[in-house]
């Protein structure tokens, strides 16, 4: 009988601890994933953090860029069961955009506008809350990659998001103490409307881009010409002085020219034709009826043009396309310069000219 009765007594524990197990389990069921807002009972508005990256010099050779950034936030937030049941789960504002989230930068100067699309992968969903039930530190953060790549333009249906002041600011990361989604997060963050019980704070990017232009330069050239006789000019025994038109260029968008580049030579010194070139010659010279005359290695005169703002007729010295690949160092320009006699009267003395490279942008 006695036997019988610890038995008895032993089931009859055994119930109740199961009992309490139950109770325990409904509770928790109610104040799982409690977190809110604020060092206190009553939510507040979510806490919000703000960082900024410039991605203009990222483009020059590639379309696309990741970087990892990590969340900066901080603040409180109310957590009703603590480290038992209660997470602090990451969403992303950006990936829950319609059709995804795209960014623009135009530019005053070309009146164009160049594209991004952004792609924000966090490292983790959500982690655990460490502690008792209470007001808990919001210093769980969480490390993401951004990635942003070139596009030429945005699909139909997509997000855009644009600015003409080179900054575009995004919602990259989103902390709620319970269980929502990157659309959710971008609807809130969209319409700044966060409320008070389901999200804890975000992470917003600034993001900065110029396109910096592609632009050319050539250094000046000032040179010498041998001594010379009249009677070496006339039978063609005078000799020419060649030089080298190196162009220097940068300005790079995914490894092709921005904008279309050409150059040519312009003077005001021009004094006569000679075959398709000209004789150039200023007021400073004292010889009579002798110039300089640009040509190429093969001795043919080079076309100058009449315009320092227009090409016209003029020979080409450097042609770079818009949208299309090209060299930082363009293949060298091979220039001679030679004297010619342009007048019936030639005497000796001193001869100058001065020639224009120009490069136009357009």
């Amino acid at each position: 009988m006695r036997i019988i009765n610890v038995i008895s007594k032993g089931i009859v524990l055994l119930s109740l601890f199961f009992g309490l197990l139950s109770a325990v389990s409904v509770r928790a069921g109610v104040l799982s994933d409690s977190c809110t807002a604020g060092g206190a009972v009553i939510a507040s508005e979510p806490y919000s953090a703000s960082t900024s990256i410039d991605i203009s010099q990222m483009f020059s050779f590639s379309g696309t860029y990741s970087v990892s950034l990590r969340t900066s936030w901080s603040g409180r937030m109310w957590c009703g069961t603590g480290m038992l049941l209660d997470d602090v789960y990451y969403f992303s504002p950006a990936m829950g955009a319609p059709g995804g989230t795209y960014i623009g930068f135009s530019h005053s100067d070309t009146g164009e506008t160049t594209y991004f699309q952004v792609i924000v992968e966090p490292a983790k969903s959500y982690e655990g809350v460490n502690g008792l039930p209470g007001s808990h530190s919001l210093g769980y953060q969480v490390d993401y990659t951004i990635t942003f790549t070139l596009v030429n333009k945005v699909p139909s249906g997509a997000t855009l998001i644009s600015s003409d002041s080179g900054v575009v600011t995004i919602g990259t990361i989103a902390a709620s103490g319970q269980k929502r989604s990157d659309s959710d997060a971008y609807d809130r963050w969209a319409s700044n409307n966060w409320g008070k019980k389901r999200w804890l704070t975000y992470q917003n990017l600034n993001v900065s881009f110029k396109a910096t232009n592609t632009t050319c330069s050539i250094p000046s050239y000032t040179f010498t010409m041998p001594e010379t006789s009249i009677d070496a000019i006339r039978n063609g025994r005078a000799g020419r002085k060649p030089f080298i038109l190196e162009f220097q260029c940068d300005g790079y968008l995914n490894s092709v020219a921005t904008r279309n580049v050409r150059s040519w030579f312009y003077s005001n010194d021009r004094v006569a034709e000679i075959g398709n070139g000209y004789v150039l010659r200023n007021p400073q010279s004292t010889a009579q009826d002798i110039g300089i005359v640009l040509t190429d290695y093969f001795g043919r005169p080079v076309r100058l043009s009449d315009s320092i703002n227009q090409i016209n007729n003029a020979d080409l010295l450097l042609d770079v396309e818009k949208g299309k690949p090209f060299e930082a160092s363009s293949d060298p320009a091979y220039v001679f310069a030679t004297y010619a006699i342009y007048g019936p009267e030639p005497s000796p003395g001193s001869v100058t000219a001065t020639a224009i490279v120009v490069i136009n942008y357009d």
